[in-house]
């Protein structure tokens, strides 16, 4: 399946873009490979449907609280570029140095175990996630506002 990889902060990927639903999902990349229904608590108003493109190494989750548009992208293929810049398994102060000249602003950095780090730009809504140095998925997001009254798409440029 060929289509543009290229991962913009605050839009998406390609043509996936942030707020789509499902079935314009679906009409650009079929139907996935596996699709799970969880939440991240134990409220009943807090469900995600997080549909995985295995041959992609894409996963997409669409969040009730957003009637069920697109809201997390998480990719962990070496074929996607983040902001037209190849990072997928550099190490992870290249990367800290590539991004640097997009000035995304601050960014923490949380450590867990077997070496596995995450550094998280929340200004952008951008997770990297790191194992022994060396970055093998980005999650992108949408960015809330600072009073988290809506959710709103963002751009680097």
């Amino acid at each position: 399946m060929e289509f543009d990889r290229n991962i913009v902060l605050g839009k998406g990927v390609g043509k996936i873009n942030f707020q789509m639903t499902k079935s314009q999902v679906e009409a650009l990349l079929g139907k996935a490979d596996e699709i799970e229904n969880f939440s991240y608590s134990d409220s009943a108003e807090d469900l995600t449907e997080v549909w995985h493109y295995d041959e992609l190494d894409l996963s997409m989750s669409f969040d009730e609280e957003y009637n069920y548009t697109l809201t997390t992208i998480a990719i962990s293929s070496d074929q996607f570029t983040l902001e037209g810049k190849h990072v997928m398994g550099k190490a992870k102060t290249e990367i800290l140095s590539e991004l640097n000249k997009l000035e995304l602003g601050d960014y923490y950095t949380e450590d867990f175990e077997d070496e596995i780090t995450m550094i998280f730009f929340e200004q952008f809504g951008l997770h990297l996630w790191f194992e022994q140095d060396v970055l093998n998925e980005i999650q992108i997001h949408y960015f809330e506002d600072q009073e988290h009254a809506k959710v709103i798409p963002f751009s680097a440029n």
